[in-house]
């Protein structure tokens, strides 16, 4: 539904499934896949949106999910069972995706502007989850190896998050002058 929209699905293999909506106008999505049941959803309402997959291997899944304008997508993936889920809404977003193996799973969702997430893992199960909420802020996480989790929340304010919350120091256990000995 619009003007100047562009979808384009390549498939390689078999049971793959593409679903791509497109409305408002000048959005492009694509989708490759190679392999078998891989499954690709991509969802633009907004303008001159740009969503971008690419799967290979099998049971994979990517969801892709844009509002507003000007945001850009990609996710790329290559083993087995591994999700990739990317949410933005607002304006000139950013998100990218790169995993290698089995069972992982990356989550990016922005809502904002000028927000920039870059995620990436090689390895077996592990997990990276990116939310920003707000304007301008940046993060580029990177894991090798199994059973890594990393998870980054950015809000509020202007470039990575709002005002520092760091807990209280604690008290000085070993005094000044007491010989040591704590």
């Amino acid at each position: 539904d619009g003007d100047g929209n562009h979808a384009t699905t390549k498939q390689y293999g078999e049971f793959n499934k593409v679903t791509q909506k497109q409305k408002g106008d000048d959005n492009s999505a694509y989708a490759l896949q190679c392999g078998k049941r891989n499954v690709a959803t991509q969802t633009q309402t907004g303008d001159d949106n740009d969503a971008k997959s690419e799967q290979y291997g099998n049971d994979n899944k990517v969801k892709q999910t844009q509002k507003g304008i000007r945001n850009d997508a990609v996710a790329w993936q290559n083993g087995v069972r591994n999700e990739i889920s990317q949410n933005q809404d607002g304006y000139r977003n950013y998100a990218k995706a790169e995993q290698l193996g089995y069972d992982n799973e990356i989550t990016q969702k922005q809502n904002g502007s000028y927000n920039k997430a870059y995620a990436d893992q090689t390895g077996d199960r592990n997990t990276i989850s990116q939310t920003q909420n707000g304007n301008s802020h940046y993060t580029k996480d990177t894991q090798i190896g199994c059973d890594n989790t990393i998870s980054v929340l950015q809000e509020s304010g202007h470039s990575n998050g709002g005002s520092c919350c760091a807990p209280p120091m604690p008290k000085e256990r070993c005094p000044k002058g007491s010989g040591g000995g704590c």
